[in-house]
């Protein structure tokens, strides 16, 4: 076989090949310079480090590297385009949180040295980033058909998506990595014939609904099937290890929630009348109605009229509310939800039933997002903000159906690293 009929497949599976060795590679070299410079540094001061400085600063420096380069290539195929400026803040926080156990292991670290060890593990991470956006980079041609011609519109991160003007020759198609197209739209002749002629030279062929999910984030209502429920994953180990990270999450948090709280409620009490935390009916896993909490955040007879989204500059919403609305503290008193087993840290929104039964009759698969525990905050939330109509809700519920079916403990990192965004910036507040 000739260079010119090689499979695409193989072409691939070399380049992954290639990937893993550089990995292994760089992720070595990374972490033997944080285990050796220490060491050298102690040699160059003197007497001015311990030894059991070194060999502690050593070990946190060289377990936040691989830490981070583990997160990072897990976390490097999520649909998110701010996914670079993320994962360095993620790899600052692996690295304070691995100093923290160099402190507790050998005491005082001078400060040049926490700063050299930061620049090199930052280094090392960041031009991991690069290799992986090099390495891995993938060539994809589309077939403007169905969904496929929605893609034209998306620029993911090391992927690139050409549409196609007209069939290509089994020559011209091998330069892809493989051919996307809609297998549940009507082909003419001419693109049927295409697809065929890909399944000649052997290019792999992707479906157009998966492609368009990986790089949206999203799963389009236009294009979904019936037996969409039946292929969600059933994650029965993840769902059961996540509840036991939320009653983790509930512990470490509990002392500056309970500050927060307090702060929160004396500001209400003096603000306006009436009580501080109040109780709304939510509908939860399973279609199941629970009591959600909240502190506050409007006038005490807001809803006289009876419920309804909050709008842009709500008249409803108190001074202090607005704070509390804007850095979500009013969301704290879920913590109560959490701990009865109603809510989940991060999750789909959950709705008030008025909502849910209006929704339910005017969005198709809306019920699905009850297949999973609500959270105080979801994909849906730090991707699209806060939703008060039919229109923003069917946006959101692409976003809660993607969660649904690529629910992971590292899409619920990005998710928690984009609600701390979301609460410094203000986005999705209302």
């Amino acid at each position: 076989m000739n260079d010119a009929t090689v499979s695409v497949e193989r072409k691939v599976a070399r380049r992954r090949r290639v990937f893993r060795l550089l990995s292994v590679l760089w992720n070595g070299l990374g972490i033997l310079v944080a285990l050796t410079l220490p060491v050298v540094a102690g040699g160059l001061g003197g007497a001015e480090m311990p030894a059991s400085v070194r060999y502690a600063l050593g070990l946190g420096a060289a377990g936040a590297y691989l830490v981070s380069a583990v997160t990072v290539r897990r976390v490097r195929h999520l649909p998110e385009p701010n996914l670079p400026a993320i994962l360095v803040a993620l790899v600052c926080i692996l690295y304070v949180l691995g100093m923290l156990v160099a402190f507790g292991l050998g005491g005082t670290v001078p400060h040049g040295m926490l700063l050299l060890l930061a620049a090199a593990i930052i280094f090392f991470v960041g031009l991991w980033i690069v290799a992986i956006r090099r390495v891995v980079f993938v060539r994809y041609l589309v077939i403007p058909v169905g969904i496929g011609s929605e893609l034209a519109e998306v620029n993911p991160i090391g992927l690139q998506l050409d549409t196609a003007v007209e069939p290509l020759s089994e020559e011209g198609v091998r330069a892809y990595d493989g051919v996307v197209y809609d297998d549940q739209a009507p082909l003419d002749r001419t693109w049927f014939d295409f697809v065929a002629t890909c399944r000649f030279a052997q290019v792999p062929l992707r479906r157009a609904q998966e492609v368009h999910e990986a790089v949206t984030g999203r799963v389009s209502l236009r294009h979904l099937s019936e037996g969409f429920v039946e292929r969600i994953p059933q994650y029965k180990i993840y769902d059961t290890v996540k509840r036991s990270l939320d009653l983790v999450g509930i512990l470490v948090t509990l002392p500056i929630m309970i500050v927060l709280g307090s702060a929160a409620v004396i500001a209400i009490r003096i603000e306006s009348p009436g009580r501080a935390v109040f109780s709304q009916e939510r509908i939860g896993l399973g279609n199941r109605q629970f009591t959600l909490y909240k502190l506050r955040s409007m006038f005490n007879s807001a809803e006289e009229a009876g419920p309804r989204f909050a709008g842009e500059d709500d008249c409803r919403v108190t001074w202090v509310g607005a704070i509390l609305r804007r850095f979500r503290i009013d969301e704290i008193p879920q913590i109560w939800n959490i701990l009865r087993g109603e809510m989940s840290w991060i999750g789909p929104r959950p709705e008030q039933p008025r909502f849910v039964q209006e929704f339910d009759r005017q969005i198709a698969y809306y019920r699905y997002r009850h297949l999973v525990r609500p959270g105080i905050s979801g994909w849906a939330q730090v991707r699209q903000g806060y939703a008060a109509d039919v229109t923003s809700t069917r946006g959101k519920l692409e976003y809660d159906l993607y969660y649904l079916k690529h629910r992971s403990f590292w899409l619920d990192l990005l998710i928690a690293f984009k609600t701390l965004g979301a609460i410094v910036t203000g986005f999705g507040a209302r």
